[in-house]
C-alpha cells in the first residue's frame, strides 16, 4: 500500500491522488489473478474513484440536462457513471471487448446483489409476462444494454468537440452542412478542453498503479507519434461521406520507382506513389513515456501519457501541443522528446516554438530529401545538413 502525492513525483499531478487516498500498487500477484473479481473489483473501484471521473460526469450531465429544455424528467437512473467506468476498466484488464452489450452483460451477470448495490445499479425486475427463462434472460440483457447506451450517450455529449451531428446514414458531401450543430466556437473549445481532461484522467489511471520506486526512475524522456485509429465506419466516397463524420481516409504511400531517379522536372525521388494502406480512421497525436537508459536494462515501462484525436493529416503539430499542455498543467517532468520525420517539417509556430516553450528538448532526424545543401539564411549563412 502506498500514498502518492505530487511532491518528488516526476509525473506531478498526473499521478497524484487526493490527500489520504490509499491505493494498492499493482504487482505480479494481482495481475496474475486479475480474473478473480473478488481481488480485482475493489482495486479498480479505488482507482476509478481516484480519477474523480464519476462525480465529474454526474455534475456535467446534470448541467447539460438543465440547459436542455426538451429533456423530460424520468425515473431514477438504473446504471451509474461509476458502474460504467468501472466496467470499462475491468473489461480492458481482462481483455474483453468494450461494447455496450459487453458492459451490460458484465453488470447484469458478473456482479452479485451486494456489488450491484455498491455501484448503484438498479435491480433487474423479472419479466411479468410469463416468458420462458431463456427469453426473459434475453430481454434483461437487452434492457441492460439499452441502459448503458443511454448513459454513454449523455457521457459523450458533454465532451463532444465535433461541430457536426453524426449522420444515421451516409449523406452526400453537399449535405454535410445540414448536420452542423447550433453551437458556438467557444462552446466547442470548452468541450475540447473537457475531452482532453477526461482523456488525461483515464490515461493517468495506470500510472497511479505503478510502484512509486519505479515512477522515480523516469527521467522525463518521451516520444510523440501520430498514429491512426481505425473506426467502425464506411469509407467516404465522392458521393457520400462516412458514417463517422469526423474521421477521414488514412493513407500510406511509397514510391514505385527508384527513390534517386530524377523526376521529369529535376530533383530526386520517384514521381508516382503507390498506395500501400487506406483505411477510414482518426489520427491520434500520442505522447508516450519511455526509458532512455542505454542497453537492455530498462528500468521503466513504456506507457502512454495522453493523446488527442483528430482527422488524418490535419495539423498534427497543433494537436500534439494540446497533449503537451495537458502534461504541463499536471506538472509532468520534461526531458527529451523523440519524434519521427513528420514533426521537423511542421510550421515552427505550430509545433517547434510551443514544444520548446513548454520545456521539452527535441530529438529528431530528417527525411533523405531534406539532407545536403539546403540554401542560405536571410543573412547569407549556408545551410548544410
Amino acid at each position: 500500500m502506498t500514498v502518492t502525492g505530487q511532491h518528488d513525483d516526476p509525473f506531478g499531478g498526473l499521478a497524484a491522488l487526493p490527500d489520504g487516498v490509499v491505493l494498492p500498487e499493482i504487482g505480479p500477484g494481482l495481475w496474475n489473478a486479475r480474473e478473480d473479481l473478488d481481488l480485482l473489483l475493489p482495486w479498480v473501484l479505488r482507482l476509478v474513484d481516484a480519477t474523480g471521473l464519476p462525480g465529474w460526469y454526474d455534475e456535467q450531465i446534470d448541467i447539460e440536462k438543465r440547459s436542455n429544455p426538451s429533456t423530460k424528467d424520468g425515473r431514477n437512473r438504473q446504471v451509474t457513471t461509476r458502474a460504467v467506468i468501472v466496467a470499462w476498466f475491468v473489461l480492458k484488464i481482462t481483455r474483453r471487448p468494450l461494447t455496450h452489450t459487453e458492459v451490460g452483460r458484465f453488470l447484469l451477470h458478473n456482479l452479485n446483489g451486494e456489488r450491484r448495490a455498491l455501484l448503484g445499479i438498479g435491480p433487474v425486475v423479472p419479466d411479468p409476462t410469463g416468458q420462458s427463462p431463456l427469453s426473459r434472460s434475453l430481454l434483461d440483457k437487452r434492457a441492460a444494454t439499452a441502459r448503458v447506451g443511454r448513459l454513454v450517450k449523455w457521457m459523450n455529449l458533454v465532451v463532444d468537440p465535433s461541430e457536426y451531428d453524426q449522420p444515421r446514414s451516409r449523406v452526400h458531401p453537399d449535405q454535410k452542412g445540414t448536420l452542423r450543430r447550433d453551437i458556438s466556437a467557444a462552446d466547442l473549445d470548452a468541450a475540447r478542453e473537457r475531452l482532453d481532461w477526461v482523456v488525461t484522467q483515464i490515461m493517468a489511471a495506470p500510472i497511479k498503479a505503478i510502484p512509486r520506486r519505479l515512477r522515480r526512475q523516469w527521467g522525463g524522456a518521451a516520444a510523440v507519434d501520430d498514429t491512426h485509429l481505425p473506426v467502425a465506419a464506411r469509407k467516404a466516397t465522392r458521393t457520400k461521406v462516412s458514417f463517422d463524420i469526423d474521421s477521414g481516409e488514412y493513407r500510406r504511400t511509397k514510391p514505385t520507382g527508384d527513390r534517386h531517379a530524377p523526376k521529369a522536372k529535376g530533383g530526386k525521388g520517384a514521381k508516382v506513389q503507390e498506395v500501400t494502406k487506406s483505411v477510414q480512421a482518426l489520427d491520434l497525436a500520442l505522447i508516450v513515456a519511455c526509458d532512455a537508459t542505454r542497453g537492455d536494462n530498462q528500468y521503466f515501462p513504456t506507457i502512454p501519457l495522453g493523446f488527442a484525436a483528430h482527422a488524418p493529416s490535419t495539423d498534427p503539430g497543433g494537436n500534439a501541443v494540446r497533449v503537451l499542455r495537458q502534461l504541463d498543467a499536471a506538472g509532468v517532468r520534461k526531458g527529451h522528446l523523440a519524434q519521427d520525420r513528420l514533426y521537423p517539417h511542421q510550421k515552427v509556430e505550430n509545433w517547434h516554438q510551443h514544444m520548446l516553450d513548454l520545456g521539452w528538448s527535441p530529438i529528431f532526424d530528417y527525411r533523405i530529401d531534406a539532407l545536403g545543401r539546403q540554401g542560405f539564411t536571410k543573412d547569407g549563412a549556408l545551410l548544410v545538413e
